[in-house]
């Protein structure tokens, strides 16, 4: 019985560490050398005995910030720049990787929200920093959710530390003058509360579309910042090995 308790944990552990990996992008990581995977584990169980009790505010900490005019390449090979969207009222820029759940689950979502708002002014830009995902997953994973947007590959991290992106999904919606005013989650459907995750039915709050519409009214943004979900938390606190590999998945 004990064995099988020891098994059940690890597996467990091995779920969350895969989680956080997924939807953890390299910048969550920076300055941290890479661990053996059990050492990997310790950590992770330690972030775990902390997590009620860490900050989340770093997004509303980069709001305020004026981006500077970038390129990057879509997965067509297409070349994007920041100023080819000059006539926008407002630009979102989202972090995406290809096998994070919650990227995954807020796909549709993030379709339809593109949609609505293009007519008014906005446009989206999606952009994957994270190495592990191929040219055929980002594809597949745009078709999928029938994106009309385009999908810029990061490769080398420089976009995303230039916009502190620590995680996937997140969001960060420029003005006119491309001064971040929001920063953080899309809703708030999925987070973390007193030590415990949670998914309600449906967001109570959506964060992103509200911050989108102040901007747009001429209005400062009431909420700059949405609150961390779960896996930032674990990001914040743990650094895989580069070599970590979860059996079965």
């Amino acid at each position: 019985m004990l064995a099988l308790a020891i098994w059940l944990s690890a597996a467990v552990v091995g779920s969350i560490i895969l989680h956080v990996r997924q939807c953890a992008t390299p910048y969550a990581f920076r300055g941290n050398p890479a661990m053996p995977a059990s050492r990997s584990a310790a950590m992770l169980i330690v972030a775990l005995a902390v997590l009620a009790s860490s900050a989340s505010g770093a997004e509303a900490e980069r709001v305020g910030a004026k981006i500077a005019d970038f390129s990057l390449k879509s997965h067509f090979g297409k070349e994007y720049a920041l100023h080819d969207f000059a006539d926008r009222e407002v630009v979102v820029v989202l972090f995406l990787g290809t096998k994070c759940p919650l990227a995954k689950l807020y796909g549709p979502r993030i379709a339809e929200l593109s949609k609505s708002l293009a007519a008014k002014g906005v446009a989206f830009v999606g952009i994957d920093a994270n190495r592990q995902d191929s040219l055929q997953e980002v594809g597949a994973y745009a078709q999928r959710n029938k994106f009309e947007f385009p999908i810029l590959l990061d490769t080398g991290n420089a976009i995303a530390d230039r916009f502190a992106a620590a995680r996937t999904p997140e969001v960060f919606v420029l003005d006119r003058d491309r001064v971040v005013r929001y920063a953080g989650r899309i809703d708030d459907q999925y987070g973390f509360d007193d030590g415990v995750g949670f998914q309600r039915p449906a967001p109570g709050r959506q964060d992103l579309l509200e911050a989108v519409n102040e901007i747009l009214s001429g209005k400062q943004v009431s909420v700059p910042g949405g609150h961390a979900a779960l896996v930032d938390h674990f990001a914040d606190h743990f650094a895989p090995a580069d070599d970590f590999v979860v059996a079965g998945h």
